[in-house]
């Protein structure tokens, strides 16, 4: 699931002043001394307010970190004593200092930990405290299971207390600078979407994916960038929101509720079956709260040959033998209870229908920023000019943010953008 502008982890560094020319007098020197025990001080009293949220009653989470399965092998890094155990067996498989590289295998059906051969069906990785284990760049709290998908390859899931998982997903999906009521909303949503798959996973070993693609993004405790450095996959903000709505979800009939979301509707929420067929109840509501979103309107140009490709790739075999884009039209895109329709033509006015997701899907740019869109052609390339960012449907994530700055609350915020639907404690 397309699930929002996915919003970074908020870094925060101490930033120190330059000492001035008269850094060495007594006066100067004694008042750096009374600002940096304060400082000190301020910095002991956040910590010890910043504390995991409790397990509680929402369990644990099976989290798969990728979105298929690894070939061969991985390795992996510890940063904490681990030890590897066939699941369900006491027995120890293999012994890991911290600070060490494991290599696992998948070989014929069996396993290869450091060389040794075990045929369990599973196994796990467990350091001796959390987080404990890097994988693929990320660092993650709770203990890792391998899967087995073939003879040759494997799943690797994180299980680990569902509450600790928030806390990644919160800074995953909405930015450090949102208000905190807004996050709490997020967390909240966030936890109601993971139970929600939890119950339907049924037996294949994972409840959701990593991948904001696929369902929900988690960073884990760590990562790293690009240029290889660690930065913070959650945060004190966000282990903030989760503790402060700790086991609370969003219900609906005596169930849970769908909770879908997207970074900006630009406007108006979209019905819920504009992407997800069975999301009946979802309804559209109009927002004035999310323009100081970046995308809360965006411009982009594409050239003839880009566009013609898109056509082709989007209409599949519908699309006429060497067609070439002459004219587009797209119908009403204030429309959002169902998806706009793209309409183009070649020169010999022979026609090819999409709706307006297929016709993103068919662009391998990443500047679409959602299915709601106008193209205007302008000599040799075509102006889109779109509204928001995401599919639109349910919570707003900018629009949140709008309403908390308004002094909202976590849970009016969660009833404007889900009517009909109300926070309430879990109750296993």
């Amino acid at each position: 699931m397309e699930v929002g502008v996915r919003g970074r982890a908020l870094v925060e560094s101490v930033h120190k002043r330059k000492q001035g020319p008269d850094a060495g007098s007594v006066g100067n020197g004694l008042a750096v001394v009374i600002v940096f025990v304060l400082a000190m001080a301020s910095r002991g009293l956040a910590a010890a307010d910043d504390v995991l949220p409790a397990a509680g009653s929402t369990g644990e989470i099976r989290v798969c970190l990728t979105d298929d399965p690894i070939e061969s092998s991985i390795l992996l890094t510890t940063t904490e004593e681990t030890k590897v155990v066939a699941t369900g067996s006491t027995k120890v498989l293999h012994r890991s200092p911290a600070r060490s590289e494991l290599r696992i295998q998948r070989q014929a059906g069996a396993w290869l930990v450091a060389g040794k051969k075990s045929t369990a069906e599973t196994i796990e990785v467990q350091p001796v405290r959390s987080p404990g284990v890097w994988v693929n760049g990320r660092l993650y709290r709770g203990k890792l299971k391998l899967l087995g998908f073939n003879n040759r390859s494997f799943w690797v899931i994180n299980i680990l207390p569902l509450e600790h998982y928030l806390c990644s997903v919160v800074d995953g999906e909405v930015p450090g600078t949102f208000e905190n009521e807004a996050r709490k909303a997020q967390a909240v949503a966030a936890r109601t979407y993971a139970m929600r798959r939890r119950d339907q996973a049924g037996d294949k070993g994972f409840d959701v994916y990593a991948s904001p693609v696929r369902d929900q993004n988690y960073q884990g405790f760590q990562y790293r960038d690009a240029k290889g450095r660690a930065l913070a996959g959650e945060s004190a903000k966000s282990r903030r929101a989760v503790r402060e709505t700790a086991g609370q979800v969003l219900m609906r009939d005596g169930k849970l509720a769908r909770t879908y979301y997207s970074a900006c509707c630009g406007g108006v929420t979209s019905e819920g079956t504009t992407t997800f067929p069975y999301a009946t109840e979802m309804k559209s509501v109009e927002c004035a709260h999310c323009q100081d979103c970046p995308r809360y309107r965006w411009t982009t140009t594409v050239g003839k040959e880009e566009l013609t490709a898109a056509v082709r790739k989007a209409a599949g075999k519908t699309a006429p033998k060497g067609f070439e884009v002459a004219s587009v039209v797209v119908d009403d895109r204030t429309n959002r209870q169902a998806l706009p329709e793209v309409v183009a033509k070649d020169k010999a006015g022979k026609a090819v229908r999409i709706d307006s997701r297929s016709f993103r899907a068919g662009f391998s740019r990443s500047d679409l920023f959602s299915v709601w869109f106008s193209i205007t052609k302008e000599g040799d390339q075509w102006r889109f000019d779109g509204i928001g960012h995401g599919h639109g449907v349910g919570l707003c994530q900018w629009g949140a943010n709008g309403l908390a700055k308004e002094g909202r609350a976590f849970d009016e915020i969660l009833r404007f953008y889900y009517p009909g639907a109300d926070v309430a404690a879990y109750v296993p």
